[in-house]
């Protein structure tokens, strides 16, 4: 059974959350401020997605007065629940039971009485037939009432408990298997995939937002258009039926499970373990260059400029004591500069950077690395309130020696961080906005010779001279009139251009 509670709005604009309850801004703030999902909003889309691939198999319940099951010891509940499928007639609804036990005695087992009365309405015709994929294993079970026949290549065995149920199981083989009842006329088959081949389970939905878009008139608005197994990053194009998938050499084959053929590039082919006709699969050969799996669109017409480091208002900073809070750099990055003299004694030099929450580094002007440390609370369930109390974690250390200027040269080394916090600068709280580390925590660089001195100053933009506070990117030269370089190709062909 699935809850989702969620109220709208927030306790205060652009605040993370509040002690006294959830919002709708809990889910939205991280990404709107830091383009990140919380735990929280993680656990809901896990929800909406587990509801999303059975939505089919959802139905409106109602509570029933008398329920039709009792058990042979005290202190059982039991609360029934009836679909509603036609609100005309309430009688066709199928019967959930739950079963709560609190007697205080241990009953490793004990009888459940149910309770029925035959319809003399006869038979209801249900046409088509009910797919599932199951794990391998021998271990679950099928209870049906009535007589049951199975076919397929999936062993199994049939039992039968009293008068009209049959427990149906299977062996733990791949295959499958037609189940059919004399209650229905509607086919059961299960497919049972074996490990390796659940972890490439993939369903694709043609969602009725893209259709529209796409101005399609037919759609699925529930059942997957198609289910694929066997590779990694499958793409089904609902306007040509066509399907587009990345493979490695290890894999040799897809299968592919549709109601509808695929289109003719589809090399349909009788499969062995699932002889089906909505079964089909595609010979994936080695080295064979693969589609492109559009999973994200591609964006073009990037342009890039420069900024000149030099020309920004720096200020001269002691890290111990912060920065970034005292001058009210609290929206965007927060631009650091290391200087010190080229007197080394060791081989290697390194700088060791600990900061929140995502930083950038360049030594000389050339591109060093970078890495992110997240706050604990920020992915913790619960409201975002409370203090950073790990501060002294997340630190990286990087080898720069191979970036430096040569021993005894006159000119200095520079370093330029950047850094980018995600907060959680704008909560309810004045305490915790006080004590979230922001920026650089503590930057030391090993190799030096003794009592050099590496001189540490600070740049961004003033939140308190912003028009709508927290729009800047932090840099403080973001609005100056500059030219910028047109490129035809996509950004990956261009590395980051730091001015010399």
């Amino acid at each position: 059974m699935l809850s989702l509670y969620m109220t709208y709005g927030g306790t205060n604009w652009g605040t993370l959350g509040d002690t006294d309850g959830y919002t709708s801004y809990d889910y939205s703030a991280c990404i709107r401020e830091y383009g990140y999902i919380s735990s929280r909003l993680r656990k809901l889309r896990l929800g909406i997605l587990f509801a999303r691939s059975f939505f089919d198999s959802f139905a409106k319940t109602e509570r029933v007065k008398n329920p039709n099951v009792t058990a042979s010891i005290n202190n059982v509940i039991n609360c029934q629940r009836r679909s509603v499928v036609n609100p005309d007639n309430r009688k066709n609804g199928v019967l959930f039971t739950f079963i709560r036990n609190f007697s205080e005695q241990k009953h490793p087992i004990f009888q459940l009485y149910v309770e029925y009365q035959e319809d003399d309405d006869g038979k209801v015709i249900d046409k088509g037939c009910e797919i599932w994929i199951v794990p391998v294993n021998n271990v679950g079970e099928m209870a049906f009432q009535g007589a049951i026949s199975v076919d397929g290549n999936l062993g199994y065995s049939i039992r039968k408990v009293g008068q009209a149920i049959h427990i149906l199981s299977f062996n733990g083989v791949g295959g499958y298997a037609r189940i059919r009842s004399a209650e229905t006329t509607k086919d059961l088959y299960v497919l049972a995939l074996h490990k390796e081949f659940l972890g490439t389970l993939h369903a694709m939905f043609d969602e009725p937002h893209w259709a529209q878009s796409d101005n399609r008139t037919v759609f699925l608005p529930h059942s997957p258009t198609i289910v694929t197994w066997g590779t990694q990053n499958v793409y089904y194009n609902n306007l040509n039926a066509t399907i587009e998938t990345e493979h490695g050499d290890q894999e040799h084959e897809i299968t592919i499970l549709s109601s509808k053929p695929p289109a003719d590039h589809v090399r349909q082919q009788i499969h062995q373990t699932y002889p089906l006709p909505f079964v089909c699969k595609k010979q994936l050969t080695a080295g064979e260059k693969t589609s492109e799996v559009h999973l994200a669109p591609k964006l073009y017409n990037w342009r890039t400029r420069v900024t000149y480091f030099p020309e920004l208002s720096w200020r001269p900073i002691e890290l111990k004591n912060g920065g970034a809070l005292e001058n009210y750099y609290v929206s965007g990055h927060v631009l650091y500069l290391g200087e010190f003299p080229c007197k080394y004694i060791a081989e290697n030099v390194w700088l060791h950077v600990n900061m929140r929450h995502r930083c950038t580094i360049f030594v000389n002007g050339q591109f060093v690395g970078g890495h992110t440390t997240f706050s604990r609370q920020f992915f913790f369930p619960g409201t975002k309130t409370g203090p950073e109390i790990f501060t002294s974690l997340g630190a990286e250390k990087y080898d720069i020696t191979r970036y430096l200027n040569l021993p005894g040269s006159q000119e200095k080394n520079s370093i330029i961080v950047f850094v980018d916090s995600w907060g959680l600068s704008r909560q309810s709280v004045v305490f915790c906005d006080a004590t979230n580390p922001r920026g650089i925590i503590s930057a030391s660089i090993k190799g030096l010779e003794p009592e050099t001195r590496v001189r540490w100053s600070i740049c961004g933009v003033d939140v308190r001279k912003l028009d709508i506070p927290y729009t800047s990117t932090g840099i403080p030269d973001e609005n100056k009139q500059t030219d910028w370089i047109d490129h035809n190709s996509g950004i990956g062909s261009h590395g980051v251009l730091p001015s010399d």
